[in-house]
């Protein structure tokens, strides 16, 4: 395949996809309420119906403890959580760890690149935020990801970013993995199974070599 498919997975392509052509996301059908967060402007904005709500400058995980990028939901809501969280608590569902968008008692850390991977915010905005946002609000994080995988194979169960890196890639060559959750689900192994039986490869659902080179990856 000349030149292969090459995975754009930027913050101001998602952007762009979100405010124009919205309706393509994995997310869009279930919730007319939507959070959207760009790691490189380092701001979140709640869209309601496809219109900007509210958008508010946050800070996103240290170089070594990085917000996950993929397509998330709340999933939790606490008040007054204190300390380095702040007066508001938002969970959302990482299978990998706690992850949440929160006040703060460093408010001098917002718009830099500082916490251990939650999505800081001034303790007046998550205030502002908190109410307009139920649980089950689809929350989109964009921003880089790598182009290639160090892995050569992967496999239904696994957990991760890299999984994302692969949803995206199949979302893009037209196979739809679900959201990209970061898990190795039952939908991304039926998008494997049809990139596989399309391109005559074993049909086995399992992301090997031959699947990540068609899908640019490796």
């Amino acid at each position: 395949m000349p030149g292969g498919i090459r995975l754009v997975a930027c913050s101001a392509l998602l952007a762009i996809l979100l405010t124009i052509v919205m309706p393509g996301f994995a997310w869009a059908d279930e919730s007319t309420k939507m959070l959207v967060v760009d790691l490189e402007q380092r701001t979140i904005t709640l869209y309601e119906n496809g219109q900007t709500v509210r958008q508010f400058p946050v800070a996103i995980g240290k170089g070594s403890t990085p917000t996950p990028v993929g397509e998330w939901k709340i999933t939790s809501k606490g008040l007054n959580w204190g300390g380095g969280f702040g007066t508001r608590w938002m969970g959302f569902n990482v299978p990998w760890g706690i992850y949440g968008i929160h006040g703060t008692n460093k408010p001098g850390s917002i718009g830099q690149a500082a916490s251990a991977g939650c999505l800081r915010m001034q303790n007046r905005d998550v205030e502002e935020l908190y109410p307009l946002v139920p649980i089950g609000t689809p929350l989109i994080i964009t921003g880089p990801l790598p182009e290639s995988l160090r892995q050569w194979c992967y496999r239904p169960g696994q957990i991760g970013q890299e999984i994302v890196v692969l949803q995206f890639a199949l979302r893009g060559a037209g196979f739809d993995p679900g959201k990209a959750d970061a898990r190795f689900g039952p939908q991304t192994e039926m998008a494997v199974r049809e990139l596989e039986c399309c391109y005559g490869l074993t049909v086995d659902g399992i992301a090997d070599a031959n699947v990540l080179i068609l899908l640019g990856l490796k």
